[in-house]
């Protein structure tokens, strides 16, 4: 008998215990809805031959970053926002216009006083209004970079 109570004890407190798990945990949660995007837009983005890393010769102060678009019936400005923790570093535009008929437009990025052998992150971002954000790509609107001025430097020229 006593081993019945216990039996009984025991499926009356696991049941308790699935009920109080089953009501503790109806948190609601909340979703914003993702951002409607420009339909018409030209999918603008960094093109597939941008490198992630950038080496720079002693001399260089400047490299450049291809953007593309897919669209080019018409003239377009795009505007462009930088990112790094190196403001005074890196010199780039603002926006990059595209003419009537152009798919892609080179920018360069200027660079001040480097330390050589020294990595440097930035960032460059197209205005979102000017991508496609919900389209599987292999083309993004946002490149990662690592800039490096290399300490090499030619000793003579060889014949």
């Amino acid at each position: 008998m006593k081993l019945l109570n216990k039996f009984r004890f025991g499926i009356l407190l696991t049941s308790m215990s699935v009920l109080l798990m089953a009501t503790a945990c109806e948190d609601e949660i909340t979703r914003d809805p993702s951002p409607e995007y420009n339909t018409s837009s030209a999918n603008v983005y960094f093109a597939s031959t941008n490198a992630a890393s950038i080496v720079m010769g002693v001399e260089a102060t400047n490299f450049e970053v291809t953007i593309a678009r897919e669209n080019t019936t018409a003239a377009q400005t795009v505007k462009l926002k930088t990112e790094t923790s190196f403001k005074d570093l890196f010199t780039a535009p603002e926006s990059v216009t595209f003419a009537a008929g152009e798919a892609q437009k080179v920018i360069t990025i200027t660079c001040g006083e480097m330390e050589l052998m020294t990595s440097y992150h930035l960032s460059i971002e197209i205005d979102g209004n000017e991508t496609k954000p919900y389209v599987a790509q292999n083309v993004y609107p946002r490149i990662e970079l690592n800039v490096l001025k290399e300490d090499f430097e030619p000793y003579a020229n060889g014949l």
